[in-house]
């Protein structure tokens, strides 16, 4: 679908007076910056194939992490479940919902956290060797990583990059 030949369509459209190589190269100069764009939108085409193979799935996230940033062609990056608090929520007297303190006699503590807390945990960290990240830090490509990270994982979720 995508396979345009230029150059044979132009043969096919002419007449037989027309097909004459001054004329053929003619029209065919006259396509030129639409071949151009052509062959840009193919392209292109190619590139967001292969980014849209790879889902904000861990497994696939690693691959294609690794598959870009790979030091002597190993698996050395790879991501591990993140820091989470789950809030809870005290509630006011007129809204009359149950209780969630505890009693001394049910010996269950409840901790409270400052909000600050709360935005300070992360979903996932991406586990990155001291090596390759000072690495990619000189050679500029940390916003690479930084980029393919954000555009792979699921909105709503926070991460950070740690070396090991």
């Amino acid at each position: 679908m995508f396979n345009v030949n230029f150059d044979h369509i132009i043969t096919l459209l002419l007449t037989f007076f027309f097909r004459k190589p001054k004329f053929q190269g003619y029209l065919q100069s006259l396509i030129a910056p639409m071949k151009s764009i052509y062959v840009q939108f193919i392209d292109f085409r190619w590139v967001i194939l292969n980014k849209i193979q790879y889902t904000g799935q861990v497994v696939y996230m690693q691959k294609i992490l690794n598959d870009t940033f790979n030091l002597g062609g190993q698996s050395l990056i790879w991501i591990d479940d993140g820091m989470t608090i789950d809030q809870e929520y005290l509630y006011t007297r007129p809204e009359s919902r149950p209780k969630l303190l505890y009693t001394r006699g049910e010996n269950l503590p409840l901790y409270l956290y400052t909000r600050a807390e709360y935005i300070g945990t992360y979903s996932f960290k991406v586990m990155v060797p001291a090596l390759l990240y000072a690495t990619i830090s000189t050679n500029g490509q940390l916003q690479q990583l930084i980029a393919m990270i954000e555009f792979y994982k699921l909105a709503g979720k926070s991460y950070i990059i740690e070396t090991y």
